[in-house]
């Protein structure tokens, strides 16, 4: 028995219908899996915090992966395969989750961002493209209007 062989012992080939990206209670989230026999999903739910598929897979998407004999609870986060497209009902519920959170999770960044943001910094920008789209015998004059400007009378 070759070694390829031990290994592929260890493992069995199971479906999983993407469920779609939820948010997670301690931040950011994770995407969501369902598992299935004979072509229904069961139920039976995991998930990963970076999505295993790189494409981004809308939810409804079936997928093959591998779990451990052993234990089941244990995938093989490196073996995945696309299979079909499960056409439930369930999916069109899942979709408007998916979306929603993807939504919710964009707006979260962006209040971050604009909450964090430095405005006083941002008030220079035009001023700081100026001095480096000017010569080099330029700049120097730039930077001192600036500072006269900032130390100069109220």
């Amino acid at each position: 028995m070759t070694e390829e062989t031990k290994e592929d012992d260890k493992w069995e080939l199971y479906h999983a219908v993407y469920t779609g990206f939820a948010r997670l209670r301690e931040g950011g989230g994770a995407h969501f899996y369902m598992l299935m026999v004979d072509g229904v999903p069961t139920g039976n739910s995991f998930g990963w915090k970076q999505n295993i598929p790189k494409s981004s897979p809308l939810p409804g998407a079936i997928y093959e992966f591998k779990r451990s004999k052993a234990d089941p609870t244990k995938t093989n986060g490196s073996y995945y395969r696309y299979v079909d497209q499960y056409e439930g009902p369930e999916v069109v519920g899942w979709q408007a989750t998916h979306s929603a959170e993807l939504l919710l999770l964009a707006a979260g960044k962006r209040e971050k961002k604009d909450t964090h943001e430095n405005r006083f910094l941002r008030t220079l920008d035009q001023a700081r493209a100026a001095y480096w789209n000017a010569a080099p015998n330029q700049r120097k004059a730039i930077l001192l209007l600036i500072i006269q400007h900032i130390t100069g009378p109220k």
